[in-house]
């Protein structure tokens, strides 16, 4: 229970000595092996298999209730899915993942279902530009080696031939190196833990800018070239810093952000927000799961190949996700100079649960507003003119019950809402991961996983009203309020936020008058799965994780993703990371499973060598 030491030396400065793949075999005790005789004991997070159930693990290992990657379900079920009762115990779970699919000694392996051996790879467009010819003169296709070749818009010619290109590769020494560094990984999420780098409005900036300074010196010393503040006007900076990779080989941007929400009521917390704690096979303080986790992710990985990965790593720490990003798109556009990225690595996404990886597919957008509902112009006694005109809580509360009908519906009209197929969530389980009160009912029409995913949502984030300790009896003359909708991917952001807008106006109660003070919005996002990142990280985390990963959306927002999208169109972008759902990110007590820390950092370090493999 006692807080994590901070170590006296660098914890990024040096990972212990890293294993060369040539040196690591296994015993007969399935240990990894270094040397002659020389055993790497795993440590006692790091084992293959667990003794307790994960919630929503099958009998044969798949999540329940998951769409598996390029799934084929069990006999008479979809190929596009399983759909399942995703329970709290094992429960029998069929369907192939990408693994499933290939040879593991990379033998032919039977012919994709979802392309014709030797069919042509359709949507094709000539590049132009330095960064293009590289991407066009490294995936250019090649007759001799049927397809074997990635294609320049980021797509696999032939789906098959790249799975046995990514068939499973002895990689016991990158796992050897990623366990004998997690002493140093955990001691690093505490360390950045202990910055308070909240970006929230009304936080002191100047904490912010302290805790990046500190990682750009946790980088330089680390051996990281060129490691620098990205700053623009009025916002906080980000962080660069880079390892070239050797000639020829893609360049994959690493993003992950630094800034964390507000700790919220400290009451609510069992130890300091900013105090890291291990506990559990978990470690506990702000930022630790969103997004410090998703840091030490992409440092573990670069460590694990001695600080040398067979790919180019570009790594950018972003340090006002939390606020919104403004200035993200600014930065990108002043710094376009040192980010030449051909693959994007998004570590701010999550896991499906703890022990089963997932790629995110889409990601709904956000719009908010607050506003002021004012009555009168002062205070008056309650008894003396009350029911006469209204108090400005009343008038508030009647307009805020407008946003939904009586099923809890979203009433604003013209929304995108749309229903997922082939998977299901049980009610179980959800009221478990949003700790509801018992007796409460659940609101909305459609499946769990359209609700939380691809169907709009409001709600109610902040009221203004005088605390119940210092009421007295008087009309209250005005209210604020902050209203913040989700809106599903196909939604056009600013179409949203001026329905949300003329809907408040229009059903403001009495002849109030809404007066707004604060807006903001963000796009939703639709992400591309069938690419060669996608393949190789499939592989990868197969292999660090024992389990297939899951495609599944997201009701959370990440809006940069469509400025990413627009100034790099032919990087493919990955949304991975290192939480769960119970890591409680933006909620007191949040943590970070140090075990599914360990299996993201050597997934990603396997992904760089299939990655720089697939272009030999």
């Amino acid at each position: 229970m006692a807080p994590i030491e901070r170590s006296d030396r660098n914890p990024v400065e040096k990972a212990p000595e890293h294993i060369d793949q040539d040196q690591v075999g296994d015993d007969e005790t399935g240990n990894v092996v270094e040397g002659p005789g020389e055993s790497v004991e795993q440590p006692d997070h790091a084992t293959k298999e667990d003794s307790h159930p994960r919630p929503g693990r099958g009998d044969e290992g798949a999540p329940a209730g998951a769409q598996l990657l390029f799934g084929g379900g069990p006999t008479g079920q979809s190929a596009d899915g399983v759909q399942l009762d995703l329970d709290l115990g094992p429960k029998g779970a069929g369907g192939q993942g990408v693994a499933q699919l290939m040879d593991q000694d990379g033998e032919k392996d039977d012919a994709d279902p979802g392309h014709q051996q030797g069919e042509p790879a359709t949507g094709e467009t000539e590049k132009t530009g330095d960064q293009e010819k590289r991407r066009v003169d490294r995936h250019r296709d090649s007759e001799e080696s049927e397809g074997e070749h990635w294609h320049h818009d980021g797509r696999c010619r032939e789906l098959g031939v790249i799975r046995r290109r990514y068939a499973r590769h002895m990689n016991d020494d990158l796992r050897a190196n990623v366990a004998a560094d997690m002493p140093r990984l955990t001691q690093l999420l505490a360390d950045l833990v202990r910055l308070p780098s909240v970006s929230a409005p009304g936080y002191d900036k100047a904490t912010v800018r302290q805790a990046a300074e500190t990682v750009v010196g946790m980088l330089d010393e680390a051996g990281y070239q060129n490691a620098q503040l990205l700053d623009v006007e009025g916002g906080n900076p980000a962080v660069f810093a880079e390892i070239p990779g050797p000639e020829g080989a893609p360049t994959l941007l690493l993003y992950a952000h630094y800034d964390v929400q507000p700790p919220g009521p400290a009451a609510e917390w069992e130890t300091g927000p900013f105090d890291p704690v291990e506990r559990d096979g978990r470690l506990y303080g702000r930022g630790s799961a969103d997004d410090k986790g998703g840091m030490v992710m992409h440092l573990g990985a670069v460590a694990a190949h001695g600080g040398k990965p067979p790919v180019g790593v570009q790594l950018f720490f972003e340090g006002e996700e939390e606020a919104g990003s403004q200035s993200l798109e600014a930065i990108l556009e002043t710094y376009s100079h040192l980010l030449k990225p051909d693959v994007i690595v998004i570590g701010d996404g999550g896991n499906w649960a703890v022990g089963v990886p997932a790629f995110l597919s889409s990601l709904r957008g956000i719009v908010g507003v607050s506003f002021e509902l004012r009555t009168l112009e002062a205070a008056v006694h309650s008894g003396q003119y009350g029911g006469v005109y209204p108090d400005a809580l009343t008038a508030m509360v009647r307009l805020l019950a407008t946003l939904h009908d009586d099923e809890g519906n979203v009433t604003i009209p013209g929304l995108v809402s749309e229903e997922v197929d082939g998977l299901e969530i049980s009610e179980e389980l959800i009221r478990q991961l949003t700790r509801v009160v018992d007796g409460i009912e659940q609101i909305g029409t459609g499946s769990i996983p359209s609700r939380m995913w691809t169907r709009p949502a409001i709600s109610i984030l902040a009221l203004d009203a005088p605390p119940v300790s210092e009421a007295i009896n008087q009309l209250v003359p005005v209210s604020r309020a902050k209203v913040s909708m989700r809106i599903a991917p196909g939604q056009d952001t600013r179409a949203a936020l001026e329905a949300l807008r003329r809907h408040l106006v229009e059903n403001a109660p009495w002849g109030t008058t809404v007066e707004f003070f604060h807006e903001e919005h963000g796009d939703a996002s639709s992400l591309d799965t069938e690419t060669f990142a996608v393949e190789a990280w499939s592989t990868a985390f197969t292999e660090a994780f024992g389990t297939e990963p899951v495609l599944m959306g997201a009701g959370g927002s990440i809006p940069f993703i469509a400025t990413f999208k627009e100034l790099y169109p032919d990087a493919p972008i990955l949304v991975i990371g290192t939480s769960d759902p119970t890591s409680w990110y933006h909620a007191p007590n949040e943590s970070q499973d140090i075990a599914d820390l360990e299996k993201a950092a050597l997934a990603e370090a396997i992904a760089f060598r299939l990655l720089a493999e697939g272009e030999k």
